[in-house]
């Protein structure tokens, strides 16, 4: 893992996270980032790149390139909706 970045505006804009240690291959890692929630509702996403340089792919990019028929080695960017009432659900961004 090189590097996360996160965004709270569904992918506008992205921010580098903190990637906690240890790191390593094909496995897992624990990140963080600072967010001020205003109350409105947000989208929060993560990316991640690899090693060799591969971006973790939007819903989008995914779809057009594999299509959307299982889900096996699916690693497209995941989206999280909060809503006025702090109620979170997976979304499609």
């Amino acid at each position: 893992m090189r590097q996360v970045e996160v965004s709270a505006d569904g992918g506008q804009s992205w921010a580098p996270a903190a990637l906690q240690e240890p790191i390593l291959p094909k496995a897992p890692v624990r990140f963080r980032a600072a967010w001020q929630w205003n109350g409105a509702p947000a989208v929060l996403q993560s990316r991640a790149t690899d090693d060799r340089g591969m971006v973790q792919p939007t819903r989008a990019q995914f779809a057009a390139e594999r299509g959307l028929r299982g889900v096996y080695h699916y690693n497209a960017i995941g989206s999280w909706r909060i809503d006025e009432q702090r109620e979170v659900s997976n979304v499609y961004a």
